[in-house]
């Protein structure tokens, strides 16, 4: 037997959704052309409001003001009302918004065919937690999220470790990895296309749970004094670019030159020392290997800013720090580096 389709162009008049403000229950509810009067059981004004944001995200783009589903797409009318039903039925307002974009993920075949009845099912029993937490886990491996301390992409494992099973929480990751969303602390293949095909794009974003994100560029700072000015600016130097969203390794010390180390997955090494700095002449070799390979920027800092700059290289430009600017070090370095690679981009480009 062929399911009966409903056309978007249809629900787009009989709803009313093109107009502005939210329409009348005259509006929402004739749907004679796929008859839907049925609906008019459920009426109420709670029932209402869940029809509106249903049929809002179903029909309309972000900004409300034209259809972002294809008028000529369509919906099998089984799922249809199976989705209305369920959003009309649910103790959680907040779903209703999902049950329509899940219906447009339908109509638009964004949702896999044989996924679309096993997705009404879930989108009935999940709870909004279960989903916040799934879009959240989402979000985090989809993006490289600051965490709030450290220099490291933050991970999935701080929203699903150490949590009491018997609690909200807990009982709420286990509902996750009994339906197969999540698995040993990712998110599965099955559990991503769900979250895509229920949650709206703009709430997938890390602005939706307040994260900051890493910039494009990571970097590397070598430290060659172990105490004094130069430690702490150096130190402040990271703490800039840590601020301006920079991800960047600022353990490394002068023994890391002991050896010809690389530094995989970096733009730039910074290395931070005192003027008049000397190094022994396998760490200066090991020093000059690295400096050829990524763009690198010394930064030494001057105890008397009357003395002779001195580099420990000629192959790295330089910037002097004396006492006086040592405040603001950090942005000076930011400057410089971002002057030096856009550069070398340039070089590139011809």
């Amino acid at each position: 037997m062929t399911s009966k389709k409903i056309k978007i162009a249809d629900l787009i008049i009989e709803t009313g959704l093109t107009y502005s403000g939210i329409p009348g229950a005259d509006k929402i509810y004739t749907f004679a052309k796929i008859g839907a009067s049925f609906v008019r059981d459920y009426i109420s004004e709670q029932s209402e409001k869940k029809a509106y944001k249903f049929h809002r995200r179903l029909l309309l783009s972000d900004d409300k003001s034209q259809s972002e589903t294809p008028a000529d797409a369509d919906l099998d009318a089984a799922d249809y009302h199976a989705l209305f039903s369920a959003c009309l039925a649910d103790i959680e307002e907040e779903k209703s918004e999902l049950y329509g974009n899940l219906a447009k993920s339908i109509a638009t075949n964004k949702t896999p065919k044989e996924y679309k009845r096993l997705f009404i099912l879930k989108l009935k029993e999940i709870t909004w937690d279960q989903l916040d937490l799934l879009a959240n886990i989402h979000v985090i491996e989809s993006h490289r999220i600051m965490p709030t301390l450290g220099n490291w992409d933050m991970t999935t494992k701080e929203l699903l470790k150490n949590h009491d099973p018997f609690s909200a929480r807990g009982m709420d990751i286990h509902f996750l990895y009994q339906n197969k969303f999540i698995a040993e602390e990712k998110i599965t293949r099955i559990g991503k296309q769900f979250i895509e095909s229920c949650i709206p794009s703009e709430m997938l974003q890390p602005s939706a749970y307040d994260y900051k994100q890493w910039l494009g560029a990571t970097f590397a700072m070598l430290t060659l004094q172990e105490n004094g000015s130069a430690f702490h600016g150096c130190h402040s130097i990271a703490d800039h670019f840590r601020k301006m969203r920079v991800k960047g390794s600022t353990g490394l010390m002068e023994g890391f030159l002991e050896r010809d180390n690389e530094i995989p997955f970096i733009d730039f090494l910074i290395i931070g020392f005192q003027n008049g700095k000397e190094l022994p002449p396998s760490r200066l070799n090991n020093l000059e290997k690295l400096i050829s390979r990524k763009v690198a920027l010394q930064v030494i800092f001057m105890s008397d800013e009357r003395d002779a700059v001195v580099p420990l290289t000629p192959n790295a430009p330089y910037i002097a720090i004396s006492q006086k600017n040592i405040d603001h070090a950090g942005q000076i370095a930011y400057d410089e580096i971002g002057r030096l690679l856009m550069e070398r981009k340039a070089n590139r480009g011809h």
